[in-house]
């Protein structure tokens, strides 16, 4: 299953009226696109056979969620819901992303780096992007993440909330219990990282404009090729970095769509 960033309104996300980009790029060569995938989970309070809600109770689940949720925080800063703002999106996938957390966690903890392979060492096993969470180097960071708290936590949704908890629980509109984050956080995490990687804006542009890296193929026989995890992860920057930004100017939630 990949893994898409959606940044807009959650009354758009619930309803399905938006493209993943790769649907997007479909629409563009002038191919047939169905409906984007469902999010996770269904509304909390509607029936588990119901394929799609209507507009009217997507407002109505969305628009009760979020009043409570801000309640909760002590907060009355709502941010927009109209379904007709735009949405942005891009695709980072489970290999991009899970290599960004991974770049984080080794700047954390860069002792727990896989080695290289070099004259008169051997090569450590490399961790893998799609399995990035059971990593010793996010395991360890994770027990006291100081600079990435939200991306080493597992956290998949952050909201615009200038000046709330870096982290803080709370439900979502499916009703599941969870972690949040604000965009404010996640854009100060990224921003680290990219200093830290000795990206600047340009470079982060560069990034994102050159797509993924590719993978090198290989015969049915043969072992997969260990995934570069510097460059999926400086890719996976670079796209969630111009997400971010846009949730910040924006004032819109961001959230991992899988």
């Amino acid at each position: 299953m990949g893994m898409d960033v959606y940044v807009g309104p959650l009354r758009r996300y619930f309803a399905r009226d938006w493209l993943t980009a790769a649907q997007q790029a479909d629409a563009a060569a002038g191919l047939s696109v169905t409906a984007t995938r469902a999010p996770a989970g269904r509304l909390a309070g509607r029936p588990a056979d119901e394929s799609t809600p209507s507009p009217a109770q997507v407002e109505e689940a969305v628009m009760a969620w979020q009043a409570s949720l801000l309640a909760s925080l002590g907060r009355d800063d709502a941010w927009p819901e109209d379904p007709a703002l735009p949405y942005w999106t891009d695709k980072p996938g489970w290999d991009g992303f899970g290599a960004l957390v991974l770049l984080a966690a080794y700047d954390e903890c860069p002792e727990l780096r896989p080695a290289k392979r070099g004259l008169f060492r051997r090569a450590g096993t490399p961790d893998g992007p799609r399995h990035y969470a059971s990593a010793p180097a996010v395991r360890e960071a994770a027990k006291n993440p100081r600079r990435y708290p939200s991306l080493l936590l597992g956290t998949e949704w952050w909201l615009p909330l200038p000046g709330a908890p870096s982290l803080f629980s709370g439900r979502l509109p499916t009703g599941q219990e969870t972690v949040l984050s604000t965009v404010e956080q996640l854009r100060t995490e990224l921003g680290t990282l990219a200093t830290n990687l000795g990206l600047d804006a340009a470079g982060l542009a560069s990034l994102r404009h050159a797509g993924p890296p590719l993978q090198a193929p290989r015969d049915e026989d043969q072992l997969a090729p260990a995934p570069d995890v510097d460059a999926l992860g400086r890719s996976g920057l670079a796209m969630l970095s111009a997400l971010a930004e846009r949730a910040g100017h924006s004032h819109q939630p961001l959230v991992l769509d899988y």
